[in-house]
């Protein structure tokens, strides 16, 4: 259970990193990562719950995130 916890908290930090300065979709970050995207989206939920990511913008009803933890 302390691996998955580890390997859980890993995923999300390469994702805070990955849209840091540019928000991104998650089919985009998943790519990016080599993440399913039903993966990458339940990682965005927590991080969202975490008050890390929020709502960058909605383009053709796609949503993208952007970090807004400062200190990564």
């Amino acid at each position: 259970i302390l691996d998955e916890a580890i390997s859980n908290e890993f995923v999300r930090h390469k994702i805070l990193v990955k849209i840091k300065n540019k928000g991104k979709s998650v089919p985009e970050s998943s790519k990016e990562i080599s993440i399913a995207p039903n993966k990458v989206l339940e990682h965005i939920v927590t991080l969202r719950a975490r008050g890390l990511v929020d709502l960058e913008k909605i383009t053709d009803e796609v949503p993208t995130f952007i970090s807004i933890k400062e200190d990564i």
